[in-house]
């Protein structure tokens, strides 16, 4: 008990004290971060600087923070110049200009915001001298004037450009002048190359090209543009360092048999999006030894020609006992009407099957397709689902009894899967083998089940439960202590927290979960 002044004061002084050894000690922790080299920290900006925000434009907001947390940092990242080249076409003036100047003569990244915003604000960076600096360039030429200034983009000298994608929106003012803008982007010394609505000039040399992704819209319908099976491999002969391709309504019907056989040796991703099944000859025609994903998209409106010609495609892949290179092979059925996608792990076990429902995903377009599955049995299942009901996802667990992971990607509330009608649980639940679940409820959202509570009884009771379910792993799910308390009873419990959905690749390699 303090009686006096002096104990006051000398009670205040030891507190002082105490203080500041605590803000010692905080110091001492923070030290591995402060003492960090500035190289370091300037290759952690630029990695930071070329994420993507959920809006599609780059990231930004991170290097403006990371240049405000202190005056050492603030120099840091104001003498990194890379970091400020990332310029998105939905900046405005003033912005752009301080980003120019931070940047120095630092490579430039031109990144499209909006879908469909004009070039008007980056247009001055597709003239010299700009054009020199230019590393990747992501425009929309909806425009005359978007069209006059990428012409004069790739009429111009561009010794850094690495990675080109031109998107064409159709309109009468342009159509017929941006048609063939393809040709002139495949002049450039590029390794990635993506063209949305573009023709390509077909005798034009590949040699660096590392990545191609050609992509016709369904109502874009010209039919000079469009590619037969004979044609692609003739352009695929001058692609010997192509390691990805993306082909999307670009093949027309073509029945007769080519007797070309192109070898494509660093090829690991191949996508085909087609409503031919005469397509699928081109397995036929492509050595691929180094390849690790196939995906084959059918985006016929109703029953899709491709579910009944699906079996070649696996007779042309050898099977995964003589052949462990491939990784996955996706097949899938899209359009208006079914929207699912079947991807299948034929690799090393565990044997994965990954399917994907869209908002009116029909299950029996992929059950037919399990049919030319390979024989040996999944250990590991994993769904993504939009708004499906349990009921398109009954019929799936009659062949799956070896499943022992099931993994659950869900836009809503992923326990929906499981059962969507109370005490009425799928088939899901009662896998005789099934001993692990993970659920992702949200796209990187954290998200608060209403459906764990009921989730709990029934692993409580074991009602409606009959698999061997002992381990739970939540992504992105918030619980109470006492909900968390009360489910690490009956099972082993597992969190994470910041893991989005995946989704199936467009254009560039497929990113695993």
């Amino acid at each position: 008990m303090l009686q006096t002044l002096n104990d006051v004061e000398e009670e205040i002084s030891r507190m002082e004290g105490e203080l500041l050894r605590l803000k010692g000690l905080r110091n001492d922790r923070f030290l591995a971060i402060s003492n960090l080299p500035p190289e370091i920290l300037s290759l952690i900006f630029e990695h930071l600087s070329l994420l993507r925000s959920p809006h599609s434009s780059r990231n930004y907001h991170a290097c403006c923070a990371a240049s405000q947390v202190c005056r050492s940092w603030r120099n840091i990242a104001l003498n990194t110049p890379r970091i400020w080249g990332v310029i998105c076409n939905d900046f405005s003036e003033r912005w752009m200009n301080l980003l120019l100047k931070r940047s120095r003569s630092a490579p430039l990244i031109i990144q499209r915001g909006n879908m469909h915003n004009s070039l008007q604000m980056t247009a001055a960076l597709l003239a010299p001298p700009y054009t020199e600096r230019l590393k990747e360039i992501d425009v929309n030429v909806g425009t005359e004037q978007d069209h006059e200034h990428v012409t004069r983009l790739l009429d111009s000298p561009t010794p850094l450009l690495t990675m080109l994608s031109i998107c064409l929106f159709p309109s009468p003012s342009v159509s017929g002048k941006t048609y063939h803008l393809g040709h002139k982007a495949t002049r450039c010394n590029i390794e990635v190359l993506h063209l949305f609505n573009c023709s390509v000039d077909f005798d034009s040399p590949f040699s660096q090209l590392q990545e191609l992704v050609i992509h016709f819209g369904l109502f874009h319908m010209d039919a000079a543009m469009f590619l037969s099976v004979q044609r692609l491999l003739v352009v695929l002969q001058r692609t010997p360092k192509l390691r990805s391709l993306y082909l999307s309504h670009v093949l027309i019907a073509d029945t007769t048999p080519s007797n070309l056989v192109v070898h494509l040796p660093h090829l690991t991703h191949f996508r085909l999006t087609t409503m031919h099944a005469s397509n699928l000859s081109v397995f036929n025609n492509m050595v691929m030894p180094s390849l690790t994903t196939v995906q084959i998209c059918d985006c016929a409106v109703g029953a899709g020609p491709l579910v009944a010609n699906i079996a070649p495609v696996f007779a042309v892949l050898p099977p995964a006992s003589t052949s462990p290179w491939l990784a996955k092979l996706i097949v899938g059925v899209e359009g208006i009407q079914y929207n699912a996608t079947l991807k299948v792990s034929v690799a090393s076990p565990p044997f994965e099957l990954d399917i994907e429902f869209g908002h009116r995903g029909d299950l029996r377009h992929i059950l037919d397709l399990c049919v030319h599955l390979p024989s040996s049995q999944p250990r590991v299942l994993s769904l993504t689902c939009g708004a499906v009901s349990s009921e398109y996802i009954k019929g799936l667990c009659r062949p799956l009894v070896s499943v022992d992971e099931l993994h659950v990607s869900a836009l809503n509330d992923a326990l929906l899967v499981l059962g969507d009608t109370p005490n009425v649980p799928t088939p899901f639940l009662s896998l005789p083998a099934l001993r692990r679940i993970v659920l992702i409820p949200e796209l990187g959202i954290k998200y608060k089940s209403r459906m764990l509570p009921r989730f709990r009884r029934m692993l409580q009771a074991r009602k409606h439960i009959n698999a061997p379910i002992e381990h739970l792993k939540l992504v992105n799910v918030e619980l109470t202590p006492k909900e968390k308390e009360a489910l690490a009873k009956l099972v082993d419990l597992e969190f994470q927290f910041g893991m989005s959905q995946s989704h199936l690749f467009s254009g560039g390699p497929l990113n695993r979960r």
